[in-house]
């Protein structure tokens, strides 16, 4: 998987690295800006969204930091990284028409095969901030559920948990989360003003 320019990362609007505190009643959670923006149109909390893209598609920046990365494939297990939408439409479109309809795309890494009804298009599934629309729709369909974060994150990535690969990953979603909730994720690229408090939502 190849390292991407921060400046790339920087350039694409919705994605951008430095973030804003998420109020609540009790606390503040520093996230980016995209997924404050995406939780008031989806309803699930920002901090959850943030946690799901960094366990799907984090990407080592030529600056060391990671990120989530939303030009992003993963095909048979193994992640492939693009600069660009257009070039990760043009991958998409080749497994397609290859005859491979199961793979993940974007930052939610959604899989085309088995959640691909929820867009009008591959195309439209690849789009940054569509892709976190309809990642939205699956996990709070799992919350709904299941009446827990962590738990509805491990379904979202293996809603049968076979061989217990849900319980496995909401375990190590868990652990993102908390990070993020307390502000101890990726730290050094927070404002040493910024005011954090520990959240209790899982």
């Amino acid at each position: 998987m190849k390292k991407i320019q921060l400046a790339g990362f920087t350039a694409l609007l919705s994605f951008s690295l430095f973030g804003t505190a998420v109020a609540s009643p009790t606390k503040q959670i520093y996230v980016p800006k995209y997924f404050v923006q995406l939780a008031r149109d989806t309803s699930v909390p920002a901090d959850i969204l943030y946690a799901l893209t960094v366990k799907e598609s984090n990407t080592k920046m030529n600056n060391k930091t990671m990120a989530p990365w939303p030009f992003t494939i993963n095909f048979r297990g193994k992640g492939y990284t693009y600069a660009s939408y257009a070039e990760m439409i043009t991958a998409a479109r080749r497994l397609v028409k290859e005859g491979h309809t199961s793979f993940d795309i974007g930052a939610f890494q959604v899989n085309w095969k088995w959640n691909g009804h929820l867009a009008n298009s591959l195309e439209e599934l690849g789009q940054p901030y569509q892709n976190g629309i309809v990642a939205a729709k699956i996990i709070k369909g799992h919350y709904e559920k299941y009446g827990n974060w962590c738990t509805a994150a491990g379904r979202y990535h293996n809603p049968a948990n076979k061989a217990g690969l849900a319980d496995s990953y909401a375990a190590d979603y868990c652990e993102i989360l908390r990070s993020i909730q307390t502000g101890n994720y990726q730290r050094h690229l927070v404002s040493k003003t910024q005011t954090y408090a520990t959240s209790t939502r899982k």
